[in-house]
């Protein structure tokens, strides 16, 4: 709806899975009295698509805004969107097999829609280890002066103050911690454990995860509970203001300018928050590494540290902090010529940002503030717009951007659990040009452009499993240089009033353009030595050190996986009688390649400084679907109109692959992809919303 005029809806609707979701908002509009409010709040549940992954989502929006006088009006706004759901893990896509497997024991048709983590607790409760709940709300107040008729001074300040967090399986020791993943190398994980003389089942004949049998091996255990569920708590406080001032000069020019100051503090926990039927826990295989890098008054104090036994709150794994400070300045201008036929901006900006650390689990206090970095970072950005006739134009953009390195991994090289920096960081940079025609007619509008991007310096984690006990691992890669180039065409045809068609078609080549060094790391944050193999673990060491293993990954002229590079979509629209709408739209997608993954199998060692050869990327098949849509909008009474829609989300049912990853060390093909996740099979939704 339009928030400044007066009016409101509510609506309500229905689709697959059980989801549902109904809302309401309303708006005053400008009273007399200068004063306005708009609201909005809406609720969204539902089963979700894939098994186990139900959902339950609120929407609210707040405005109150008051014109002042002529020149000043001020407005608050307060909006967010607390959620829960469960989720299936990234991780755990399965092989083309074993998907296929899968199928034994899900219902007909729906082996797509397996999550290897779905399962219950000994007294029949929901169980997972994949459950995510997130509140993070922003509040705005906001300020316009129109100075004068041509220049205007408008500023906002913000605050959020946000709350959430993720299922996390802690055990006592790293093997068993593995146990709670759902798969291993797209093999879903069948694993069995041995304690007391008792072998325990982590996965029931039905594909459920076991978690009962976790509870009965943990109220067996003598020593505490073995493994444990936590909450990786992601807690934030962001504050900001920005000030923007426009001024146009005259008819040719007009120039803004600004100031964007932002303040970010991270807190990042993890807390137990199930037992599982044990007594207690003990976190053997974190807290023996804290204890090799605190410093303690006694032996027995140092004793009483590592075996502590923790209960329901209590940390694990990791406590940290973050603070960011950015201070910027922006500012642009825009120049009209020829009788506005000529339209030319540019632009830039500066920035400073500070990053600090702060370890509270593997430092004493005293020890736990890292130094600070700070990085130099900013933009220049042009462009410009000719219109040759009332229906043709060509433009031209081009940019180049420089951006601080994240905090995660870019500064600080194991972000989890240590304060250890990158010892040589690099902002990214990012250079682009653009260039494009594009016709306007009544009937038929189209744009045909090209574009260049060279994205350079980036920091990117790839992971793999170790063989020994399947614990994931992480080869961070600093200085990544790729390139993406391609051409896009999309067009509307309307010849008469009641039919519109409607397409688009992109073509793009990714490449990664370098061959960066990587650095490996354990999946709680550990620096590596070696990754040892099927009968050796792996060791630790601390990060960046002479022995911390590390490999040169040869990838120039490898495909970028994760998206595909060659979309395609045709749309048509039919408005037969007034109020009604029908249509369809066409979509596919090819050249979307497998990511790599740096999996330490059987026949390749990884040795400190190796040079590790990617090999081709498996092309994953085209894809394509058919959605379907209507609506029909009608008037009830006067002021009072009535609008049903419904939507088909691929109609024809039609499966295809989505991502995939494949080993570096051989050439990619279905065979040996894994991580392979699938569209979502048909879908609908109903809706009926009331305007008045």
């Amino acid at each position: 709806m339009e928030y400044n005029i007066e009016g409101g809806t509510a609506w309500y609707g229905l689709g697959n899975d059980n989801s549902m979701n109904y809302g309401i908002s309303f708006s005053t509009g400008l009273m007399k009295n200068g004063w306005a409010m708009t609201f909005l709040g809406s609720r969204k549940t539902g089963d979700g698509y894939v098994q186990g992954t139900d959902y339950e989502q609120f929407n609210y929006f707040f405005n109150i805004s008051k014109r002042l006088n002529d020149k000043n009006q001020i407005s608050l706004t307060v909006t967010g969107a607390p959620q829960t759901h469960y989720k299936r893990s990234s991780q755990d896509g399965l092989s083309v097999q074993g998907w296929q497997d899968v199928a034994n024991f899900m219902p007909k048709g729906q082996a797509y829609r397996y999550n290897p983590t779905y399962g219950f607790g000994l007294n029949g409760e929901r169980k997972t280890s994949q459950y995510n709940v997130y509140n993070k709300p922003v509040a705005m107040l906001n300020h316009v002066w129109q100075i004068n008729h041509k220049s205007s001074l408008s500023s906002v300040v913000y605050a959020s103050i946000g709350t959430g967090y993720g299922s996390s399986g802690q055990a006592s020791t790293s093997s068993l911690r593995n146990y709670w993943y759902g798969s291993s190398n797209g093999n879903l994980n069948w694993n069995t454990y041995e304690n007391n003389g008792v072998t325990y089942h982590f996965r029931h004949p039905n594909g459920q995860f076991a978690y009962d049998q976790i509870q009965l091996m943990n109220q067996n255990s003598t020593t505490g509970s073995l493994m444990v569920m936590s909450n990786s708590v992601n807690n934030h406080k962001w504050f900001g203001g920005i000030s923007n001032y426009k001024n146009e000069i005259n008819d040719h020019l007009s120039v803004t300018a600004g100031v964007d100051i932002r303040y970010y503090y991270g807190e990042h926990t993890n807390e137990i928050s199930d037992l599982y039927n044990g007594a207690y826990f003990i976190d053997n295989a974190n807290r023996a590494s804290a204890t090799n890098r605190r410093t303690f008054a006694t032996e027995a104090e140092k004793l009483a540290y590592q075996n502590q036994k923790l209960g329901v709150g209590d940390v694990v794994y990791r406590n940290w902090d973050s603070r960011i400070w950015q201070e910027g300045l922006y500012a642009q201008a825009e120049y009209q010529a020829f009788d506005k036929k000529l339209n030319v901006v540019l632009a830039g900006a500066v920035n400073l940002n500070t990053y600090t650390r702060y370890e509270h689990f593997y430092a004493n206090e005293e020890d736990s503030e890292s130094p600070s970095k700070t990085f130099f970072a900013g933009n220049i950005k042009a462009g410009a717009n000719y219109n040759i006739d009332r229906h043709n134009n060509v433009f031209i953009n081009g940019g180049y951007i420089t951006r601080a390195p994240y905090l995660q991994y870019g500064v600080f090289v194991s972000p989890a659990n240590s304060n250890a920096i990158n010892p040589n960081p690099k902002n990214e940079k990012v250079q682009a040009v653009e260039v494009g025609y594009e016709y306007h007619s009544p009937k038929f509008t189209a744009q045909l452009n090209g574009y260049y991007t060279m994205w350079k310096d980036r920091t990117l984690i790839t992971s793999g499993t170790l063989s020994y006990d399947n614990d994931r691992y992480t080869a961070t890669m600093n200085g990544v240089d790729s390139r993406y180039m391609g051409v896009e065409l999309n067009f509307v045809y309307k010849p008469v009033k009641w039919f519109e068609l409607s397409g688009m078609f992109a073509c793009a080549d990714n490449t990664w353009q370098n061959d960066p060094v990587g650095y490996y790391y354990n999946s709680s944050g550990q620096a590596l030595a070696s990754l040892g193999d099927r009968n050796v673990p792996a060791t630790i060491t601390t990060p960046l050190s002479p022995d911390h293993l590390f490999a040169t990954i040869d990838q120039k002229g490898i495909k970028v996986g994760g998206s595909a590079q060659m979309t395609g979509a045709l749309g048509v629209q039919f408005r037969p009688f007034n109020g009604f709408r029908i249509g369809a739209d066409w979509t596919c997608n090819a050249r979307n390649f497998s990511d790599f993954s740096l999996s330490n199998n059987s026949s390749v060692s990884i040795a400190p400084g190796q040079t590790l050869k990617i090999s081709e990327p498996w092309e994953i098949p085209f894809g394509n679907q058919l959605d379907l849509n209507a609506s029909y909008n009608f008037p009830i009474t006067e002021g009072v109109r009535c609008t049903f829609q419904a939507n088909v989300y691929n109609a024809f049912n039609n499966y295809y692959i989505m991502d995939a990853y494949t080993d570096y060390s051989s050439v990619g093909t279905w065979e040996n992809a894994y991580r392979i996740f699938y569209s979502t099979g048909r879908t609908f939704n109903l809706r009926v919303k009331l305007h008045f």
